[in-house]
């Protein structure tokens, strides 16, 4: 799979930190999935395609489970001002979710969107290999998302 080379991370960043929504402890994520391979879902809790993709996280679940991926969603700033918890008594997902800011989503080359300072396209999937590399980069809505999900987790290893 490839994606625009200025977009390329090969690595976790380093002490990107996001806040726990239930106690509000903040966690380094590269310590929530060290030695494992993760997917990380960013979304918009204002972005409806944000919205639907959660259900295609679901789904593919299992097949990311039997190979050991930790599934890790980064809910980043949006224009409302809703909680996370309201946001997922709503809209179910069946995988961690944390609070990132903007700091986070820049430190995965997310683009912000001017005027508002938003995170564009939304939402955005990236599967990563135990160490770092990335397999899979997704931007937008993707109605095959558990699919492709679950045909590159057998790259993963």
């Amino acid at each position: 799979f490839q994606f625009p080379h200025d977009r390329k991370i090969d690595s976790l960043p380093d002490h990107a930190m996001v806040k726990n929504p239930t106690d509000g402890t903040m966690i380094d994520l590269s310590a929530m999935v060290k030695g494992s391979p993760a997917l990380l879902y960013f979304f918009r809790m204002d972005d409806e395609p944000s919205i639907r993709m959660i259900e295609k996280v679901n789904m593919a679940l299992p097949a990311l489970e039997t190979v050991g991926v930790k599934v890790i969603g980064i809910s980043l700033p949006a224009a409302t001002d809703s909680s996370l918890d309201s946001f997922l008594k709503q809209h179910h997902a069946d995988f961690t979710v944390v609070e990132g800011n903007a700091e986070v989503g820049k430190a995965f080359g997310l683009e912000v969107s001017q005027p508002l300072g938003l995170f564009r396209p939304m939402p955005s999937v990236v599967l990563m290999q135990r160490g770092g590399g990335v397999v899979l980069w997704v931007e937008g809505l993707n109605l095959d998302l558990d699919r492709l999900l679950r045909d590159a987790s057998r790259q993963i290893n």
